[in-house]
């Protein structure tokens, strides 16, 4: 039997496709509203960078990508359409958000084959409603089109399509090394059901599901070692990614009682559904409610067991509840039916959807992004060719960054701790030319930060240009940038070059690489400037923190 649901209260459903059409359009317009609004994450950055780098270098040849790359290949039409920065990272936000709501309502319609059309309407629009998912769902990575090839080799799963869906499954594994849950979990519970119903043939479509799995990620590893260096290879996809894993980087473990706390009702439902499909006595036609139960607990356990549930890795597991949740629904409904109160089940979940929505409408709607396009924009218009800045994540990915302090998150910190002396000669021989002030900076080593402290000047907006300290009296500077330079003076400090007119705070003056003469009455710095409106702009404006309450909002 390929249904969950043996006596369905609602017959019909030709209408399911065009009421999951409208919940998920809604879906969609919310999604846009917050990709438009919302700042970005550092992860963001750091992942459009990514998907710029395919178009730059051949990967795992010239370096060794920290994730799989088949969800960054399929965001390269959104980053090719727009050549400003800003607008590609959203554009490609916008790609995501399509995709997901795709998906979703394909998944809506196929699930008509297991559940009456009102429980799969109703957990959709508790779905759409997910302030997590929301929020979430839509950000530049590639944890929720992993998500979405998860969904579907869990629907193949239903549908009894082993092979299919172990191949969705290996596919979510290209998208991130995460995805392997969704190959554990489909393991697990065609394992499961083998064993409880003592049938070879399940046993016989678990290893179909195993062999198609294997399949599709081996071919990703055998194409990228002809192409590229195994040894990159091997390092990409499995050393770097292990201490990611394995290790507690960080203690964050609370943000599971964050989304349980602003999404009871789905989760509620979700439990439910986990409560009505345990195991009790089993009929052959009862083995898609089988698999989807073992399924559901597997994945669940891997996901309590994950070592950094950052609210966006909840994408991961969400798709799979909803599922569950509308298994829990099904008798709810018929249960509301047979009773005659239909309307108040119904009024109940319209409760539930909007108890998870309008709360944190107005914390997302007090956001705002357009300080980090901002700076982002200053980046581009301040750099000149071959000159490159530091931020800590590569916040304006078409210019270059400082490689080796590229990603300065808690492992990053550390191995600049552990390479401070081998950074400090680096920064002093091929300076960047430009700073953006942020909290990732601030946490760099004392040696480190001095050095910076000492080689540039803040501006505005949170730029720090490029402007050795010069010492009173007389004395020489050596530049290592020539152009356009302004005097950053306190009062009454004044500053001659080469024996040219004394200046004094905001002066301009013109200067080529390399050493030159000083005498200075009272503290300054030299500068390096730029006239481009974007920068100009930037440095009117206040520091304010780049990457505020990032999760806690």
């Amino acid at each position: 039997m390929h249904g969950i649901s043996r006596q369905p209260w609602f017959q019909g459903g030709k209408w399911v496709p065009f009421a999951t059409g409208a919940l998920c359009c809604a879906f969609l317009a919310i999604e846009v509203l917050y990709v438009l609004r919302l700042p970005l994450v550092m992860d963001e950055f750091d992942h459009a960078s990514h998907v710029y780098r395919l178009t730059q270098v051949i990967p795992y040849r010239q370096d060794a990508p920290a994730k799989t790359l088949l969800g960054f290949y399929l965001l390269l039409p959104a980053l090719a359409a727009c050549a400003n920065e800003w607008s590609a990272m959203l554009t490609m936000k916008l790609e995501i958000a399509c995709l997901t709501t795709l998906g979703l309502w394909l998944a809506a319609c196929r699930l008509r084959r297991h559940f009456t059309p009102p429980a799969i309407i109703a957990a959709l629009a508790v779905l759409c409603t997910h302030s997590t998912f929301l929020e979430r769902s839509s950000e530049l990575r590639v944890d929720m089109l992993s998500a979405l090839a998860g969904l579907a080799s869990l629907l193949a799963l239903l549908e009894q399509r082993s092979a299919l869906a172990g191949a969705a499954a290996g596919c979510a594994v290209l998208m991130t090394q995460k995805g392997c849950y969704f190959v554990v979990a489909l393991g697990g519970a065609l394992a499961f059901e083998a064993v409880y119903c003592r049938s070879w043939a399940l046993l016989l479509a678990g290893c179909r599901a195993g062999v198609a799995a294997s399949v599709v990620v081996l071919g990703y590893v055998g194409f990228w070692c002809a192409v590229g260096d195994p040894a990159n290879v091997w390092r990409g996809m499995l050393l770097g990614p292990s201490s990611v894993a394995f290790d507690d980087l960080y203690a964050i473990r609370r943000y599971w009682w964050q989304t349980l706390g602003r999404n009871p009702p789905f989760y509620l439902l979700a439990l439910i559904g986990a409560v009505l499909l345990a195991p009790r006595r089993w009929r052959e036609q009862d083995g898609a409610r089988l698999r989807l139960w073992a399924y559901s607990l597997c994945l669940l356990g891997l996901c309590l067991w994950h070592k950094q549930p950052w609210p966006y890795f909840f994408v991961l597991l969400i798709p799979t509840l909803w599922v569950l949740a509308a298994a829990g629904l099904e008798p709810l409904l018929a249960a509301a039916e047979r009773a005659s109160r239909t309307s108040m089940i119904a009024g109940a979940i319209m409760a539930g959807a909007l108890t998870q929505l309008v709360p944190r409408l107005p914390a997302v709607l007090a956001r705002s992004g357009e300080h980090q396009r901002r700076v982002v924009a200053a980046i581009s218009a301040y750099l000149r060719p071959g000159e490159s800045y530091l931020a800590g994540t590569e916040l304006a990915w078409r210019s270059p960054h400082v490689r080796s302090l590229r990603w300065l998150d808690l492992l990053g910190l550390r191995a600049a701790a552990q390479a401070e002396p081998g950074l400090l000669e680096q920064l002093r021989a091929h300076p960047p030319r430009l700073l953006v002030d942020n909290d990732r900076l601030r946490r760099l080593p004392p040696r480190l930060r001095d050095e910076l402290a000492r080689g540039y000047a803040g501006v505005g907006g949170n730029l720090r240009v490029y402007g050795p300290l010069m010492a009173p009296g007389e004395g020489r500077i050596e530049l290592a940038f020539g152009g356009p330079y302004r005097l950053i003076a306190a009062e009454g400090a004044e500053l001659r070059v080469d024996g040219g007119p004394w200046l004094r705070d905001g002066a301009r003056v013109e200067l080529g690489t390399g050493v030159h003469q000083t005498e200075l009455h009272g503290a300054a710095r030299l500068a390096s400037w730029s006239d481009a409106p974007d920068f100009v702009r930037q440095t009117e404006r206040p520091t304010e923190a780049l990457f505020g309450a990032v999760y806690d909002y």
